[in-house]
């Protein structure tokens, strides 16, 4: 696999999604996969979900949900699915909920119902309307996180957001209407995972490369959106990729997976916790010793629950498995 290649990484890095989407998704509560209607005729590489409507959002490359037409991106209101519009032209692969009414959707996507969006767009939810960011992005748009305070941040493989130059990550201010760089320093690379703490105002950058600002980083970085800079997380994660982050709400850890097997220079096995407090990064039990990357991750937000998905073969969990915090065990 050559992480150098976006379409194809981010196709093989968010199969888990699909995994987990086309035609079944997980119930925590009552630990049973259920259908959602007909499912999606084709693969699913984003979701993101409106908790007070109740909707999930799907994107990726599909042209039907259900059996409705459905170009790329559909939402589920719990019954049934619906197109949102006339969808996006282009491969969707992150989406971003803003908790205000407004879907962010970013890829390699090159309209939105017609309209010219260069790779990010917003969905109106209660106009049902399609809207540009400003010029748009330059290149593919691999992550999305939103900080709850009117800032977008998108990741990717880029140098250019409206008509500001960047580095693979940028920042939209959604009242201002304005794109602006994170740092000056930022090295080349990709990012293929972007996380909101939502607590220290901070944003972790995950993905490969080597070059940030703040001493040198490996494939993970935090930007201190108050200080404005760029810091390490330790030593890093020392070969190979990140491809998913997770924050935990709570404890003060983030997650990180993707393929690597040293955090710090701790064995860690494609998937690792770094406690924010003691600045140090420990393994989650053996880690995954068969698989061959971890793709996803999501924190259950009420109990003490991860759940990661990839290509996992360990204790023949196919694909995907529930760390149980509290236990420290799978």
């Amino acid at each position: 696999m050559n992480p150098g290649t976006k379409t194809g990484f981010a196709i093989i890095i968010l199969t888990a999604a699909a995994l987990a989407f086309s035609g079944t998704f997980l119930f925590a509560q009552e630990k049973v996969w259920s259908a959602l209607g007909e499912g999606i005729s084709g693969e699913v590489f984003a979701l993101a979900r409106d908790p007070a409507a109740g909707s999930l959002y799907a994107g990726g490359n599909f042209d039907s949900a259900g059996g409705v037409l459905a170009q790329n991106i559909a939402r589920w209101d719990g019954n049934s699915w619906a197109p949102l519009g006339e969808g996006v032209v282009g491969n969707v692969f992150a989406l971003a909920w803003d908790g205000e009414g407004s879907l962010y959707v970013g890829g390699e996507i090159d309209t939105a119902e017609g309209l010219p969006v260069n790779n990010i767009a917003r969905w109106d939810a209660g106009a049902e309307t399609w809207h540009p960011l400003g010029e748009g992005i330059a290149g593919g748009v691999q992550a999305l996180a939103w900080d709850g305070e009117g800032n977008l941040y998108a990741g990717g493989h880029f140098h250019q957001a409206g008509e500001v130059e960047v580095n693979n990550i940028a920042r939209w201010d959604a009242g201002e209407e304005t794109w602006h760089p994170l740092g000056e320093e930022w090295g080349d690379g990709y990012i293929y995972a972007l996380a909101w703490d939502g607590v220290g105002g901070n944003l972790y950058a995950g993905g490969h490369f080597h070059l940030a600002v703040g001493g040198g980083s490996n494939n993970i970085a935090r930007w201190d959106a108050g200080e404005e800079t760029w810091h390490p997380l330790g030593e890093g994660i020392d070969d190979d990729y990140i491809s998913a982050l997770a924050w935990d709400g709570v404890g003060g850890n983030l997650y990180a997976g993707g393929h690597f097997h040293q955090a710090g220079g701790v064995e860690v096995n494609h998937i690792a916790r770094w406690d924010t407090g003691e600045e140090t990064w420990h393994p989650l039990g053996e880690g995954f010793k068969e698989a061959e990357m971890v793709s996803a991750l999501a924190w259950d937000g009420d109990g003490e629950n991860l759940y990661a998905g990839g290509y996992l073969k360990d204790m023949e969990m196919n694909n995907i498995a529930q760390w149980d915090a509290g236990e420290e065990s799978w």
